[in-house]
């Protein structure tokens, strides 16, 4: 097998990190029966704090500067692909991944991909951030579902 090495920007959301990477690990075992050590993927993970306050509002220029900073890192020690586990960081997806020239996966696409076939009523419940953003919102209707959502489930 011709191993690629994992790119994850990380830091942004600094707990989603490690149970992003257990979720890594579970993949390769329940995909291709991983078990020892030289099994899994390598992985190369950038911790890079950003300019993100849960009570201000974003300072888009610095965040999407600051995120290109941390995708060009992984770029430039050879990772063939980036994940990041961040939801608010691809209200800019495309930005970031024109400022790179290896695949960035996109965290709503990835998820929108494990909804049913059939149209589905769809909901979600976020930061402040994420659903302001949309970008679930979009995707859940690009993909043919019909997003619903009352602000009492966000509160319960």
């Amino acid at each position: 097998m011709n191993k690629k090495l994992i790119g994850i920007l990380a830091g942004m959301g600094p707990r989603s990190t490690a149970p992003f990477v257990d979720l890594i690990i579970d993949e390769c075992q329940s995909q291709y029966g991983a078990k020892y050590d030289e099994e899994f993927p390598e992985i190369m993970i950038y911790s890079l704090p950003t300019p993100f306050y849960i009570d201000r509002p974003i300072n888009h220029e610095l965040m999407k500067k600051t995120i290109i900073k941390g995708l060009k890192k992984l770029e430039s020690v050879g990772a063939n692909f980036i994940a990041m586990p961040y939801n608010s960081a691809h209200i800019y997806f495309k930005e970031l991944k024109e400022s790179i020239s290896i695949p960035l996966l996109n965290i709503v696409e990835e998820t929108v991909k494990d909804l049913p076939y059939t149209p589905q009523k769809v909901t979600l419940l976020s930061t402040s951030s994420t659903f302001e953003s949309k970008i679930y919102q979009k995707g859940i209707t690009d993909a043919g579902h019909k997003f619903i959502f009352k602000d009492e489930w966000q509160k319960r």
